[in-house]
């Protein structure tokens, strides 16, 4: 089973899907803030070893069909106005709203809160 993948992995294949990345230099550049050096490397190696970058000339990185993939995806839903749930009680759970309550000398019938 293929572990997950991290967040530094994910940016550098979008990097890369995006085309914003094109050789290895670039893709160093791009995650020098969280990982530098040799975890650099390593990281772009295990994304070229897993299969989702293929390494060509030059150095040049390019996105493979199962990174393509592994990439996370956003379905189109559509955007519907919200319903809230409908409130389930028991039977004789809402009795109070039947008696009326005196407050400050008047009587008040029960609303519900808006």
């Amino acid at each position: 089973m293929r572990r997950p993948l991290g967040s530094v992995q994910l940016v550098v294949l979008r990097a890369i899907a995006d085309g914003r990345i094109a050789h290895m230099r670039g893709a160093l550049s791009c995650i020098k803030r969280t990982a530098s050096g040799i975890a650099a490397e390593s990281t772009i190696g295990a994304l070229i070893t897993q299969g989702l970058v293929h390494r060509g000339r030059g150095s040049t990185l390019t996105i493979t069909s199962a990174g393509r993939a592994a990439l996370p995806s956003f379905a189109d839903v559509p955007m519907v106005p919200y319903t809230p749930p409908v409130v389930q009680r028991r039977p004789g759970s809402h009795d109070f709203a039947r008696a009326p309550s005196r407050v400050g000398g008047q009587r008040l019938t029960w609303r519900a809160p808006i």
